[in-house]
């Protein structure tokens, strides 16, 4: 098994399980959750290599995971999803600290980008 572990936060079931199952099948530990404040007591708890999350989500939307990850020094790279980028978004995202920006929908096979 890999030492790299890997947070998906996502509140749709599919979606984080698609990404856990691609990892898995390269030997990535994940851990999951369904919102963000699950999320940040996560990231307090236990050691994550990799964020990936996506931006609309109830409870606490990616934007405000993510500055709550800055503010408390938190410096995980963070790789974001959505389905639909505007340039305001993907600027909000990198100001935030983001890494990089995945648009959603997605399969296992397909290119993954923006």
């Amino acid at each position: 098994m890999s030492s790299l572990i890997v947070l998906v936060i996502d509140d749709e079931d599919g979606v984080r399980d698609l990404i856990v199952n691609a990892l898995s099948l390269i030997s990535i530990e994940t851990t999951t959750a369904s919102h963000g404040m699950h999320a940040l007591n996560l990231t307090r708890e236990n050691q994550v290599d990799l964020v990936v999350f996506d931006v609309k989500m109830t409870v606490m939307n990616g934007f405000e995971v993510l500055r709550k990850l800055r503010e408390a020094g938190n410096k995980i790279p963070v790789i974001i999803l959505a389905a639909r980028f505007d340039r305001d978004d993907i600027k909000k995202g990198f100001d935030l600290g983001a890494n990089n920006p995945v648009r959603k929908p997605f399969g296992m096979g397909s290119k993954l980008g923006v």
